[in-house]
């Protein structure tokens, strides 16, 4: 049975994708072949003083290794251009320092 590429196959978005929001990653594990990651959003209790601020993890997203490795090489070249066109700069840390564009409210 001949091999087939997904990719040639057409794209499709359904009407229940939804978009999420994260600030950050609060775990990466990879387990059976297949990474699972954690994302958190900063939270607020308004209902206490002073405030009470937490990371709530609020989406998960599990991958087989194949998606991973192509979400890496998306992510590599989204970063790469962003460097080359000055949007970010990435000092001797591994911490990246992102220019605030124009809509950026600071």
């Amino acid at each position: 049975m001949p091999a087939w590429d997904p990719k040639s196959l057409p794209l499709v978005y359904g009407d229940e994708v939804v978009e999420q929001y994260a600030d950050g990653i609060a775990e990466c594990t990879f387990l059976n072949g297949v990474l699972h990651l954690s994302f958190w959003r900063l939270r607020t209790d308004a209902s206490s003083e002073p405030l009470h601020y937490c990371r709530k993890v609020t989406m998960r997203l599990v991958v087989s290794l194949s998606g991973a490795i192509e979400l890496q090489e998306w992510i590599g070249k989204l970063m790469a251009q962003l460097e080359s066109q000055g949007m970010i700069q990435r000092p001797s840390s591994s911490r990246l320092h992102i220019m605030p564009g124009p809509e950026t409210k600071q």
